[in-house]
């Protein structure tokens, strides 16, 4: 019998087409900038600019479906931002303009190989004590913009969750960037309060109904700064995905004992899912199975198996794909276990982190995974392979085909649909300009030419449509 709360989920699901662009199989990346942590090494526009040509093309051979670039990481950007400054990491000096836009360049070599980008924007922490928070440009981090809305916490700082004002700007900065760039999707980090001491006296005295206990309120705090975004982002691109990587333990459970996202920092997860805010869940899971020592210097670590069992059997049908910690050696030396025990317990995927120790893996690890993963080792019959169900195609009437810039067209496909075939450019005369393959997702960038006034698609099973390019 399904439970009401069971059917709420599925009626949501269904209806904001939460499918329509994830691949069969996902394997992720996150690509951390903060503090060069894995881009850039390198100084100088051009040096840089090539380095992360041959990133996304390392990850094209490798197998990797999809990366999560860091945007935003401690209150600045990767991309031309209208609120906040660029990024020191890039020149040395927060706010100095690079003379590139890094975003930019991501999403277009991806686009040539296929690859999805999803901006990954960390939302509450701003310093970590050691990141520069006094800009070169007119644009301010927010330390020196609001300094009425930040909240220490030893030595890092946060934007207060508990301040309206600052739910409104976290929207704004994040409609903003899907704005302007393409992006499959956005995803949100540090989407919780601090794990220290921090002291939040004076907005829980301003903005705290007197009958609500404080860590609801907080909680609430929380989830709707994930409403708001979403809400922002998906009025500009109703099929942009949306996703949010919560830390690995909402409660403890049996096996899985540890700090608890739920009361300690105040990350209601299961209650996003619940409540239909995210399209596809990414918990970190960051630790090996068999609650071995993660190498922290604890004697047991909580079990990355009970862990992702427990997320997949709540979530379901609300894709998961939990992270992996590759920068943990007993995580590392599991990465073929773990994969393949997420893939069989109904993961989507999984995402690694980071790229840096994705690089120590074997090259041809993720394209051996069909015969690594989708096999179980225990069957009697070795060469059973677990049914996986292929994506529908859904309807593929077209909602929406208007010009996003100079160089580009938004084409939007009905709800679930992941329509097939070849798409191509004409021009008023109906002479072909250009064309290329559909991408199999319900919302695809393709490249516009100028002179081009319609573009023609036409299915497998012989199907055409003709429509005009809107302005």
């Amino acid at each position: 019998m399904v439970t009401f709360t069971r059917l709420v989920i599925y009626v949501l699901v269904f209806s904001a087409g939460f499918f329509s662009n994830l691949s069969a199989q996902e394997f992720g990346v996150w690509v951390a900038t903060a503090h060069r942590i894995d881009f850039p090494k390198t100084n100088g526009s051009e040096n840089q600019k090539n380095e992360l040509i041959s990133l996304v093309q390392t990850a094209a051979d490798r197998g990797i479906t999809t990366l999560y670039f860091q945007v935003r990481g401690r209150g600045d950007s990767f991309y031309q931002s209208d609120f906040e400054p660029w990024s020191e990491s890039l020149t040395g000096k927060l706010g100095q303009d690079p003379g590139w836009d890094p975003l930019d360049v991501v999403i277009k070599e991806a686009s040539k190989r296929n690859l999805k980008v999803i901006a990954w924007f960390n939302v509450y922490k701003i310093t970590d004590g050691s990141n520069q928070t006094k800009s070169s440009s007119k644009k301010k981090h927010p330390v020196e913009s609001h300094p009425k809305w930040v909240m220490k916490s030893g030595s890092e700082r946060f934007l207060d969750p508990g301040i309206p004002d600052v739910r409104l700007y976290l929207a704004k900065v994040a409609a903003d960037l899907v704005k302007k760039y393409p992006v499959d999707g956005v995803q949100l980090d540090f989407i919780r309060y601090p794990t220290t001491p921090f002291n939040d006296k004076k907005t829980v005295s301003s903005f705290k109904p007197k009958k609500m206990e404080t860590d609801d309120w907080r909680r609430q705090n929380i989830s709707e700064t994930v409403k708001q975004i979403r809400d922002a982002i998906k009025a500009i691109r109703p099929g942009i995905e949306f996703s949010a990587a919560p830390l690995g333990i909402w409660k403890s459970i049996k096996g899985a004992a540890g700090l608890e996202s739920y009361r300690q920092v105040y990350q209601d997860s299961f209650g996003w899912v619940r409540d239909g805010l995210v399209d596809v869940i990414m918990p970190q899971i960051y630790w090996p199975a068999g609650n071995i020592p993660d190498g922290t210097g604890a004697k047991s670590s909580p079990d990355f198996n009970a862990l992702t069992e427990n997320w997949v059997n709540y979530c379901n049908p609300v894709p998961v794909i939990p992270g992996i910690a590759l920068y943990k050696k007993p995580v590392f030396d599991q990465t073929e276990d773990l994969v393949r025990f997420a893939l069989k317990a109904g993961a989507k995927g999984v995402a690694f982190y980071s790229w840096s120790q994705f690089l120590s893996l074997n090259p041809g690890f993720i394209n051996s995974v069909p015969d690594l993963n989708f096999r179980d080792k225990n069957q009697s019959d070795p060469q059973k392979e677990i049914e996986v169900a292929k994506p529908s195609q859904g309807n593929p009437d077209v909602i929406k085909v208007n010009r996003l810039s100079a160089t580009s067209v938004l084409l939007v496909f009905e709800k679930d649909a992941r329509p097939e075939g070849n798409w191509s450019l004409l021009s008023v005369e109906k002479v072909m300009i250009a064309e290329g393959k559909l991408a199999g997702s319900n919302s695809q960038i393709l490249p516009f030419t100028e002179g081009a006034d319609y573009i023609k698609l036409v299915f497998p099973d012989g199907t055409t449509k003709e429509l005009k390019i809107g302005d």
